[in-house]
């Protein structure tokens, strides 16, 4: 019986180093919302240029909405807070500054699942300040981008189990592309080589219920022109198929970009393939509605042809941001076949 007991304890002492150690078969899911970011930094550093560093591109303007909001929601602990608790958080950007760490060779280290299942955690070490600024300048876009993208794939992983076969089943047979249409989508307007969906919700806020709408837009085209791929011509492109498609409640209402904000466009990829990214915001013509926008216009080289996929929101009485970072992860999940 003694042995049998010794046996138990000794094999309960192993789930529980195991279990200190990270043990990633029987770690925590992750904890937080995405766009959320906890960060780790010595409060001696936090009112100092390293602190305001760091508030100066973790909290600036996200692109392309109407109202001012961060790229992060940023969270703040001194390095004696960041007990267990909070080691479950899905974005951790932890600062060391050490002065027993050698001169001019800072380390940036990338960590997944380190305490928790779909995580991601990012420590940057460096000797002094002066080191900080210059290595923080070097790595911020980067760290920037890899919490993003992070937060873009976990969206993404929720689109693909909410899909609806349907809707994928008919982009497929109009475009030949794979696309995860989420269920609540519906199609709105259909043409031989365009498909827009509308996704309609319903979010209360204290008594009062608020509409939140949702559009996609997919259109193809065959390619003849590399200036396609211009910022001019995707507007002009995207007001042509608003005006004829996405009709507002009143008479001669219709959507239209809000050139009083300048589109932003920018070079990227999707599932390997150049695209051209371009975010604003637009109007509805003759009607009182307005909101952000994101496309992406890419180009199937085996067909020929053009895709333009466009996503939009509507939702006036809330934030913006984390509506665009689902639209932008939904967007960019189109891969042609």
């Amino acid at each position: 019986m003694k042995h049998h007991f010794i046996s138990f304890l000794s094999l309960l002492t192993l789930l529980l180093l195991n279990a200190c150690m990270g043990d990633k078969g029987i770690m925590p899911r992750s904890t937080g919302k995405e766009g959320e970011l906890l960060l780790i930094v010595d409060e001696k550093y936090w009112h100092h240029p390293v602190g305001d560093t760091l508030k100066q591109y973790l909290l600036q303007e996200f692109p392309a909405i109407p109202q001012s909001e961060p790229l992060f929601r940023l969270y703040k602990i001194f390095p004696k807070d960041f007990t267990v608790s909070f080691k479950a958080n899905k974005n951790i950007l932890i600062i060391v500054i050490d002065p027993a760490r050698p001169v001019h060779d800072p380390l940036l280290e990338i960590g997944y699942d380190n305490w928790a299942k779909d995580q991601l955690a990012i420590k940057l070490t460096c000797q002094n300040p002066d080191e900080f600024y210059e290595a923080f300048r070097e790595k911020r876009q980067r760290i920037i981008t890899l919490f993003r993208n992070k937060d873009i794939e976990r969206y993404q992983a929720k689109f693909r189990q909410t899909a609806s076969t349907p809707l994928m089943e008919r982009v497929k047979e109009k475009f030949n592309v794979q696309f995860s249409v989420p269920d609540g989508f519906y199609i709105s307007r259909e043409d031989s080589n365009f498909l827009y969906f509308s996704h309609e919700s319903i979010k209360k806020v204290g008594e009062l219920q608020h509409q939140i709408t949702r559009g996609l837009i997919m259109y193809s085209f065959p390619y003849t022109n590399p200036s396609t791929f211009t910022v001019d011509f995707v507007n002009h492109l995207r007001d042509s198929l608003t005006q004829r498609y996405v009709e507002g409640s009143v008479e001669n209402s219709y959507m239209k970009i809000e050139y009083l904000y300048k589109p932003d466009s920018a070079s990227t990829a999707i599932q390997g393939k150049y695209a051209l990214e371009t975010r604003g915001l637009w109007h509805m013509e003759n009607y009182f509605m307005g909101g952000p926008y994101i496309n992406y216009l890419t180009l199937d080289e085996q067909r020929n042809r053009v895709i333009l996929i466009d996503g939009f929101i509507f939702a006036p009485r809330f934030d913006k941001r984390d509506f665009m970072v689902q639209m932008e992860a939904l967007l960019r999940m189109i891969k042609i076949n």
